[in-house]
């Protein structure tokens, strides 16, 4: 018997937020997987989402900045220790604070912090981690 588990990571679905329903084709990819787990890193925004995933696997979530806003409450990270790895799961703001600091920034400057830079402070927040999920600090593009 094969102790190794199958994860499926999942961000930004934003259902009741940016859209009314998961993709359908997203779900029966999901399901197709056959996982053991699902990880959603965060703007979830509302629990139907959770409700649905967990129907096809057990379903962790944390919570990201879109979450904040419509008040959908989730942990801001969550640790695992599977297949052998210390595993942190976190939406990538590191804070709420953090995220609107780099909006000001990209009002005042242009610019945005880079990706490395979340990473860093990521690893710095959870050093027991041997491996860091997020979703992307920043919008793709």
């Amino acid at each position: 018997m094969s102790t190794h588990q199958r994860i499926v990571i999942l961000a930004d679905t934003h259902v009741g937020d940016r859209t009314t329903v998961i993709e359908p084709a997203l779900l029966r990819a999901i399901e197709a997987e056959q996982p053991d787990r699902i990880f959603h890193a965060g703007d979830v925004c509302t629990p139907e989402v959770i409700q649905e995933l967990s129907q096809i696997a057990p379903t962790d979530a944390v919570q990201g900045n879109r979450d904040w806003f419509t008040g959908y409450h989730l942990p801001m990270e969550c640790h695992h220790h599977i297949n052998g790895v210390k595993i942190t799961l976190a939406h990538g703001h590191i804070s709420i604070w953090q995220w609107f600091l780099n909006y000001v920034f990209l009002f005042l400057f242009g610019t945005m912090s880079g990706h490395r830079q979340f990473q860093k402070k990521l690893a710095q927040k959870y050093p027991d981690a041997e491996d860091h999920l997020w979703a992307h600090p920043f919008p793709p593009g």
